[in-house]
């Protein structure tokens, strides 16, 4: 009860939402569960409180090997404490992979001094146009890596320049369907 932040002796009737919460989490400890499954943890809570339900969240899967499975809305909240990246379509898992290589192979482009239309095909057919506005991004891939990158600039239309930006997951899912992998 300690590590929640909870009174041993006060009743979950005068818990608030987060602490009922911690105290549900608290009581499913002992029976050393290998999963917990959460369905929209963050909602309802305000900034203090779900970042201190995020650290606990990782904490405990850190220091238990505990598997966590969260279902949410709130991507921004998730995206610093999970290990793996499951997005559901209509019932089916479009997307089954690690965050770190979801993130890492989508990038944002910014050409200034050319469009992606005056790229070699082979390269521009690996570029999208957002689907909703991305402040100024003028197309994204989910493709990239070094290799891509060092042909993307070798093939340049004169005097353009380009430059790649990491996205945040929400970035991505507003640009557009994420890629099945």
């Amino acid at each position: 009860m300690d590590r929640f932040g909870l009174a041993r002796k006060q009743k979950l009737k005068h818990l608030s939402r987060s602490q009922r919460m911690k105290a549900c989490l608290a009581s499913t400890l002992p029976a050393r569960p290998r999963l917990l499954l959460f369905d929209e943890p963050f909602s309802g809570l305000d900034v203090e409180t779900r970042a201190s339900v995020s650290s606990l969240l990782k904490s405990l899967a850190l220091d238990t090997g505990l598997a966590v499975l969260i279902t949410t809305h709130d991507v921004e909240e998730v995206e610093p404490v999970a290990t793996h990246l499951g997005i559901l379509d209509r019932g089916r898992l479009e997307v089954n992979e690690a965050l770190g290589d979801f993130l890492g192979r989508h990038r944002s482009l910014r050409l200034e001094g050319g469009s992606v239309a005056e790229l070699p095909e082979d390269l521009a057919c690996r570029f999208r146009s957002p689907a909703t506005a991305l402040d100024g991004v003028a197309a994204f891939t989910d493709a990239f890596d070094g290799e891509f990158e060092t042909a993307l600039l070798a093939d340049l239309p004169p005097g353009a320049e380009a430059k790649f930006a990491p996205m945040t997951l929400r970035q991505i899912l507003a640009a557009g369907r994420p890629a099945t992998t």
